[in-house]
């Protein structure tokens, strides 16, 4: 039964995770943020502490860009925050049902603070179901990111990632 579980919560995080990427605050992206940043990501379990994985890459923020939803036509979250040269905050959270009868509760907390060409941020990511789930554990996930700005954004930026993630794909790593 508990690998039963463990293969379900699998299954369950991942569509979470695909789907339930936040409809975020549409935020503007303050210049002192803009440039190459090369990251360190690296995600706990919250109950644990295990290491879940890691990960470095680079991106691109450019003028003009915003915490926008990266795919609207994901379930329904609601999203604040704020940004400027120093920090960013998002809170976001919503629910919906995954199966009949099992509701996931999906809570989203991420804050930065940037210092010249480095940052660092601390996102919460927390699943909790209810009703008829009882094969779906709640789950929990934190992310820690290292930035480091390595060069200005390129001209003309145009939001084009040095690799092939988008920033709205950086920061669904902090999902």
């Amino acid at each position: 039964m508990d690998s039963l579980r463990k293969s379900i919560t699998a299954v369950f995080v991942c569509l979470l995770v695909v789907v339930a990427i936040p409809a975020l605050a549409d935020v503007e992206i303050p210049d002192e943020w803009f440039g190459i940043w090369e990251l360190e990501v690296v995600g706990y379990d919250c109950d644990s502490e295990m290491v879940i994985f890691s990960s470095t890459s680079l991106d691109s923020i450019c003028e003009g860009s915003m915490f926008v939803d990266p795919d609207p036509s994901s379930f329904p979250i609601e999203c604040t925050g704020s940004a400027d040269a120093d920090s960013y905050t998002l809170h976001c959270e919503g629910s919906q049902e995954v199966i009949p009868g099992c509701t996931a509760n999906f809570v989203y907390d991420s804050d930065a603070t940037r210092d010249g060409d480095s940052y660092s941020s601390v996102t919460i990511t927390s699943i909790t179901y209810t009703g008829d789930c009882s094969v779906i554990p709640d789950s929990c996930q934190r992310i820690e990111v290292t930035g480091t700005r390595i060069d200005d954004a390129p001209d003309p930026c145009d939001e084009v990632p040095v690799e092939t993630r988008s920033w709205s794909t950086v920061k669904s790593f902090y999902r």
